[in-house]
This record gives structure tokens, sequence and C-alpha cells, in this order.
């Protein structure tokens, strides 16, 4: 129930941001989106329709590289978008200043897609693209190749237009939404890491206190030579402060390294057959 309520929520979400404030100051989204709305724009057909014949031909070549069952929850999160934004048509426009449009509707649309694309379901478009050229370029983040797709939509919903402030505040808007959506995808797994060099046996203490598993590796000093362990540990985010009182009341002589971590799998933290998107 918490994933099909996550999943229309997203909906909800996406739709009312295109649709209340987004399209009707005409500025892009990029992406399906912005084709769609580029073609409703044209031809007049509805932008529900425009976003479904936009994602047609990128959901072909998904079931032709990605297979079967992950082409068929692109088709699912298409139809999605599609319908929300049918029924969000009918909602009055944000009439007010066109740059807090533009932010609000980043702000939904982006949170939307983000709880679509948490629960392991594609939204189609700029989203099912940028996973096609991460299977080819792996090292580039999926969020910054959705802000790629979508600056080229940008640019030619600019020419369309004729008018050189949809491009800019089109990119604004892409760059907000690529922040929301990173920010979510990436903060569902990140977290901290920490290095503790101690010659005090304190694994046992943070065990008990801290309640998180540990890799203990031998180590020696480079300059004394003296014996001493390294313990290995991830953490939540938020838990260093609790690690660092613990391991300095032990030992005040430790050693203690603490990094950032932008994705931590396995138990205790996140599911590794959970991140389909990532």
């Amino acid at each position: 129930m918490r994933r099909i309520g996550s999943l229309l929520l997203g909906g909800a979400l996406f739709g009312l941001g295109t649709t209340v404030f987004i399209n009707p100051h005409r500025v892009l989204l990029g992406g399906a989106t912005g084709l769609a709305t580029i073609i409703s724009y044209l031809s007049g057909l509805p932008m529900g329709l425009s976003m479904f014949l936009v994602n047609l031909p990128v959901l072909i070549l998904s079931f032709l590289i990605l297979g079967k069952r992950f082409s068929l929850k692109a088709l699912g999160g298409t139809a999605l978008l599609s319908l929300s934004l049918e029924l969000s048509s009918f909602l009055p426009s944000f009439s007010g200043d066109r740059l807090l449009s533009t932010l609000c509707g980043a702000a939904l649309t982006g949170a939307g897609v983000a709880l679509i694309c948490g629960q392991g379901v594609v939204t189609g478009g700029s989203d099912l693209g940028a996973l096609l050229l991460q299977k080819k370029y792996p090292a580039l983040s999926f969020g910054n190749l959705v802000l790629l797709i979508d600056g080229a939509v940008v640019l030619l919903g600019g020419m369309v237009y004729r008018e050189l402030e949809t491009i800019l505040y089109s990119l604004l808007l892409a760059v907000i939404y690529t922040v929301v959506l990173n920010t979510y995808l990436k903060g569902r797994t990140q977290g901290r890491v920490a290095w503790i060099i101690t010659a005090k046996p304190i694994e046992k203490l943070l065990l008990e206190k801290m309640g998180r598993g540990l890799t203990i590796l031998p180590g020696s000093g480079g300059f004394t030579g003296e014996k001493k362990q390294i313990l290995f540990c991830a953490l939540h985010t938020g838990e260093e402060r609790q690690l660092r009182r613990i391991v300095y009341e032990a030992d005040p002589q430790a050693f203690m390294v603490v990094g950032e971590a932008t994705e931590i799998l396995g138990f205790g933290f996140q599911d590794p057959k959970k991140e389909e998107i990532q």
C-alpha cells in the first residue's frame, strides 16, 4: 500500500507541477514532457496523448535492450504520468510571477518523479533515455544524463516559442528539477564511512552501543611500527557524532577518518535488489 501510495502521490505532484505551474508560463520541463508540450502546442493534441506518443519509440527501444520486465514497468510509469497530465488539465493555472511558478513547478515535478523512480518504476522519456545511455556510459550519474537530454529539448522549445526567456527559465527549471531528483535518489542510499585506528580493543563497545557491524583490519604505524587495528564501519548520516563520542571516550589517542559514502548497499542499509534505477 505504501508503494502504491508513493506512485499515486508522485503522479499527482508531477501533473500538478506541469499543468498548473510550468506549461501556462511557456516554460519547458524537458525530456518527453517538453517534447509533448511542443507537440501539443503545435498540433492541439491533448498533453497526455502527446506524452504517450513521444514515449512510444523509447519504450520499444527499451524492450529490445533492457528486456520485457523492465519495459513493462516503464510502460506503467509512462501511463501514470500521461494520465496525471490529463486529470490535472482541469485544474486552474497559476497566474502569478513566472519565476515563482518555475520554482514551484520544478520542486513539484522533481519530487513527483523521484517518488515514482524510488519505487523502481521508470517514467519514460528522459528518465528511460538516461538509463539507456547509462548502459553505455556507467560513470555518468542518472540525474546528469537527464539534465543533458532535457537541455537539448529546451533548446528545441526555445526555437519553437522564439523567446529567449523560455530557454533561460527552462534551463533554471531543469537544474532545480535535477537537484531535487538527485537529492532524493542518492539520499536513500548515501551515508558515512569511518576508519578508526586504535591500539585499544574498542570493537565490542562499538558493537554494543552503535548496533553497527565492523570490519577489523590488521595494521601497524608507518613511523613507530606499533601494531594497531583498523576498524571500518558504515553509518547512516548523523550517526558519526555518536561514533566520535564513543571512540574518544574509550581511546583519546585514536585516529579516525570519516568520509561521505554516496551509496551503501547491504544488510542494515539499502537492499541491492531494490536498486533498479541507479
